[in-house]
């Protein structure tokens, strides 16, 4: 027919052709599989360096990672709410120099003819901050003179380990005071060698009212302090204290200093009360609210150092597990019986009847 060709199909032809597409495709596969590998390989190693740079970024200044707030446990201080009483006192009358009450913090003193007793307080700041308790001190008998040698102050130790992060850091402590006597009080922060102190005064400007104050420092980096299971660092707010311990405020020096000579006597009246609440200390030039941290969390990070329980006890000997590991072998004191094998884990309680017992076990630093 005119215009047409006429076309034999020859079937090895066309399984050549078919063989040749299909080795050219696979060729094209393989040519944008390794464009495709080389992208990825590209890529990856974007996102390492990115993860890098991250990296590098947070660890030279931890706080940053949170654009200037902390991530997670931004409060160094545990039980900062007050709320966590284990040894079960709310009213402590006259207590001994270096006495817990609270737990995680200490009342410490060295005076004359001066007295107080402690309270567990119900007075707060105004409804919608999220305490329910306060430390406070009722002044008893007035400290009328101050001698060089003596002081009264809650203290409060942080751990090596929870205060390494603060090495060489900018960090903001933030607290809510009231008290009747008006005037400069201090706060001191110092190591555990009590030769490197720092100290910021602090202004009570009405009676008897609630007011929140901060104070900003930069810590040493280096061997000053200590970062295990020892005390990296003593905070004391100060009631009253003598000469022997005075300095200047805003520098770190060496010695063992706690207050200007501008501190008032917190003493000097059976009028005078002191309270504290809202203890935070994190990362960073700003006071950020207060962290609240659930109930259960804030026991179990106090039961590190301190942990008050019950048992019940058999005719002989039984083994008695922390509900969290503690900081070091505590001591333990039971209601009855006799307590052995102590580690940071647990101990044995051996008793002769079979009975509901109490417990206390302190390994405070």
């Amino acid at each position: 027919m005119a215009g047409y060709k006429s076309v034999s199909f020859d079937p090895d032809e066309a399984a050549a052709a078919s063989d040749l597409a299909s080795a050219a495709s696979d060729a094209a596969s393989k040519a944008i599989g390794y464009a495709s590998g080389a992208s990825n390989a590209a890529s990856a190693a974007s996102v390492k360096a990115a993860a890098a740079s991250s990296k590098i970024a947070a660890q030279s200044s931890a706080w940053e990672a949170g654009g200037g707030i902390e991530l997670g446990r931004r409060n160094a201080i545990i039980n900062g709410g007050m709320d966590v009483w284990q040894r079960g006192t709310v009213t402590l009358t006259s207590p001994a120099n270096n006495t817990y009450f609270l737990d995680r913090f200490v009342v410490v003193h060295s005076m004359g003819d001066g007295t107080f007793n402690l309270l567990q307080s119900a007075e707060t700041p105004a409804v919608g901050f999220p305490f329910n308790y306060s430390l406070q001190l009722d002044c008893t008998a007035a400290e009328s003179a101050v001698a060089a040698g003596e002081r009264a102050a809650f203290r409060y130790k942080i751990e090596g380990f929870d205060f390494k992060r603060f090495e060489g850091e900018t960090a903001t402590l933030s607290f809510w005071v009231k008290a009747v006597k008006t005037g400069i009080y201090c706060v001191a922060f110092y190591n555990a060698a009590g030769n490197k102190a720092y100290v910021v005064e602090y202004t009570i400007n009405s009676a008897s009212t609630w007011e929140k104050k901060t104070a900003t420092l930069t810590f040493n980096s280096g061997g000053t302090f200590l970062y295990t299971t020892g005390i990296g660092l003593y905070i004391e707010w100060i009631i009253m204290v003598g000469s022997n311990f005075h300095t200047t405020a805003e520098a770190w020096q060496s010695g063992n200093y706690l207050a200007t000579s501008n501190q008032v006597n917190g003493l000097d009246s059976t009028d005078n009360n002191f309270w504290l609440t809202g203890v935070q200390l994190e990362l960073g030039s700003v006071a950020t609210p207060f962290e609240v941290r659930p109930f259960a969390q804030e026991l179990d990070l106090a039961s590190r150092y301190a942990q008050a329980s019950s048992v019940k006890s058999v005719n002989g000997v039984i083994w008695v597990p922390f509900r969290t590991q503690m900081r070091a072998a505590p001591t333990v004191t039971p209601s009855a019986g006799s307590s052995g094998d102590i580690t940071a884990d647990g101990f044995t309680l051996t008793h002769n009847t079979a009975a509901a017992l109490t417990y206390l076990a302190t390994s405070e630093l």
